[in-house]
């Protein structure tokens, strides 16, 4: 199923959004950032992760530093953005000094992935070596369970393997597996990265929640009932077993899975797809006067009204999951991915173009151009990304 006129309206509102926030001037001119000066900004400044995303949705539609309507918006964050590239491959703006070690790291993958992008798109030489330092700072991120997280493996500790410092999480590993992903198909082949799949892969079943099973020593054991187990933790914990389903989570675990050589048939892939369907659908407050909004939020999953919560980050990855696997679970997302995103776009004042972080899980840490960049990387995703499997699909 692909995008229609109300979509692609509510790209390019949600592109011209973001050149409004492009910095013009000082020392971080041409970056984009997390905190403003837009309305809802994030908790911490990050650059790497804002201009990272403003760019992978500018280029989601097309636009390179030669081509397309905002061609100057990207040629200028590139300009700015690869300036602070440091000999390690990893990216170090000024007014990025207090960005924490988790924000650093969740920037420096997503600037992998629109770095790689970049380079397909344009075979520039100036993206290549850039493109290749960035890469080989993902493999050097690789931790000793084949995870990544918020720090180099520290290899000078003592009981390096049972080091918190050393075990990865998959909020981090799935950003990180999408840069290797996407140089891999921009042709920017590393040596290491097939070694790198093979732990990553070792990491993510490590974490798949399974039945209880006395005799299985590495994964994570419950007690709960069955449906549990169609999901995946966040971080190998023994002392703290798996206690909630999260949707971005195991949508990133999924996601990994099929990048890593899983069939979109597997009786796994297919139960935790539809679990993240049934419960994390996409769903907004209904708008003033809206009576069938009220009447499709009141049928919502009582776990998602009652939560307050909109979860972009998890529509993010289920989006490309259902994408990439077709069928019927892509034509029910698409159905509602097409219809609400862009019903509840801002459409007037300062923010128009723009999602709103209320209500958001990750909001109030995202903010604004987080929910924003993301929404618009999800309505490109008829165009942004080859499915993974070859089929024809009704809308």
């Amino acid at each position: 199923g692909g995008g229609n006129d109300q979509t692609e309206q509510a790209v390019e509102l949600a592109l011209r959004w973001l050149v409004r926030q492009q910095e013009p001037r000082g020392s971080s001119a041409g970056l984009w950032s997390l905190i403003g000066p837009y309305a809802d900004g994030g908790a911490e400044e990050n650059r790497v992760a804002a201009t990272a995303m403003a760019l992978l949705a500018l280029q989601g539609a097309g636009n390179t530093p030669e081509r397309g309507d905002h061609a100057k918006a990207v040629s200028t964050g590139w300009q700015a953005i690869l300036k602070t590239q440091t000999a390690a491959g990893n990216f170090t703006p000024a007014s990025d000094r207090n960005t924490s070690a988790a924000g650093s790291m969740y920037g420096h993958g997503q600037l992998t992935i629109a770095l790689c992008e970049a380079f397909a798109m344009t075979r520039a030489a100036r993206f290549e070596e850039p493109a290749r330092r960035a890469i080989e700072y993902c493999l050097a991120a690789q931790l000793p369970d084949g995870g990544w997280r918020y720090h180099l493996p520290d290899l000078d500790e003592g009981g390096l393997r049972n080091s918190w410092k050393n075990r990865g999480d998959l909020s981090v590993t799935g950003w990180f597996l999408l840069a290797l992903k996407t140089a891999e198909m921009a042709g920017l082949h590393d040596p290491g990265i097939d070694a790198a799949y093979v732990r990553a892969g070792e990491f993510i079943e490590q974490l798949r929640v399974v039945p209880k099973e006395p005799n299985r020593q590495l994964q994570l054991v419950v007690e709960e009932p069955a449906e549990l187990a169609l999901g995946y933790d966040y971080q190998f914990n023994p002392l703290a077993p798996f206690r909630k389903f999260q949707a971005a989570i195991s949508a990133e675990a999924i996601l990994g899975k099929l990048f890593l050589g899983a069939s979109p048939e597997d009786p796994h892939v297919v139960a935790v797809i539809d679990r993240l369907l049934k419960e994390s659908p996409i769903w907004f407050p209904p708008l003033p006067g809206d009576r069938r909004g009220e009447v499709e939020f009141a049928a919502l999953p009582q776990r998602a009204a009652r939560g307050g919560e909109k979860n972009v980050y998890a529509w993010y990855y289920i989006t490309q999951v259902c994408h990439h696997v077709g069928g019927a679970a892509w034509k029910q997302w698409n159905h509602e991915m097409r219809t609400l995103l862009p019903k509840h776009q801002e459409q007037a004042g300062r923010e128009r173009g723009s999602w709103s972080p209320a209500l958001d899980l990750y909001g109030v840490k995202g903010g604004r151009l987080f929910t924003t960049a993301l929404s618009a990387c999800m309505l490109e995703s008829y165009y942004r990304h080859l499915p993974l499997f070859a089929q024809d699909t009704p809308d």
